[in-house]
């Protein structure tokens, strides 16, 4: 969950900067390529997937771990990637991690989503593109919250902690895979398929940002001491798999190409 704490505003305006030096004059362009879509299916779909997220997240989540990690027991990969990767101040890490995926990974995804559509002239898409990226980024936090409460992994920081410490977190087992990661990417990933097939100038602008923000939530997940490697690697891989895949395969052009 993101914390009501004040944020930084400069995300959307680093995006929308970016977005505008795609807008230098250069050779003319075809009208960019219509996708398909059906409102009356792709936005229940989305409601439908945001309430699973919802009601997995108030009623749903596991007060005690089935996954579960004794000390010295952790897996190597797991372990290793832990001691290598752990700040002494977790809470910057997962306060970073916050800013990384919830603000400023949208606000490249999306911002520059809607600037291809500015380039192009054809801004009326940008509710539709919008919504399509949103579709697969919110079935893919729908996902994340099934998983996580079907594994109940215990978070590593609550590895040999006193019980009376971890009462105090909300979800201390929801480990399982990285909600942070897996969004994160799903936004990248969708908005930079949706942008390519709608052929947006700002196309590669959203693959070679987006994604580097996204894979930095997943590393500052677990310097923050919330998720180990292999929570971030499946997250990214789901949040990959699903913001590709939904988009390109439910909403290719209309040409067909």
């Amino acid at each position: 969950m993101i914390a009501a704490a004040r944020r930084p505003r400069t995300a959307p305006l680093v995006a929308l900067a970016v977005a505008a030096l795609c807008l230098a004059p250069g050779a003319a362009r075809a009208e960019s390529r219509a996708l398909r879509y059906e409102l009356k299916l792709d936005l229940p779909v989305t409601l439908a997937a945001g309430a699973v997220v919802g009601a997995t997240q108030a009623w749903l989540l596991p007060e005690s771990c089935r996954w579960c990690v004794a000390p010295g027991e952790l897996n190597a990969l797991d372990a290793g990637a832990r001691q290598a990767l752990l700040w002494q101040r977790p809470r910057t890490a997962a306060t970073l991690s916050d800013v990384s995926a919830f603000l400023v990974t949208p606000a490249l995804g999306f911002g520059l989503l809607a600037g291809g559509a500015a380039t192009e002239g054809s801004l009326s898409q940008t509710p539709v593109d919008l919504l399509l990226s949103a579709e697969a980024t919110v079935v893919t936090m729908a996902v994340t919250q099934l998983a996580k409460v079907i594994a109940a992994r215990q978070r590593p920081f609550t590895i040999g902690a006193p019980c009376e410490a971890i009462r105090l977190e909300d979800d201390p087992y929801t480990s399982f895979f990285s909600g942070h990661t897996s969004i994160s990417f799903a936004v990248a990933v969708s908005s930079g398929t949706i942008a390519s097939m709608r052929d947006y100038r700002t196309a590669p602008w959203i693959w070679a940002t987006a994604l580097p923000v996204a894979a930095t939530a997943g590393y500052l997940r677990i310097a923050a001491d919330r998720h180990y490697l292999t929570d971030v690697l499946v997250g990214a891989a789901v949040g990959s798999a699903l913001g590709f895949a939904i988009p390109y395969v439910f909403h290719r052009p209309l040409d067909g190409r």
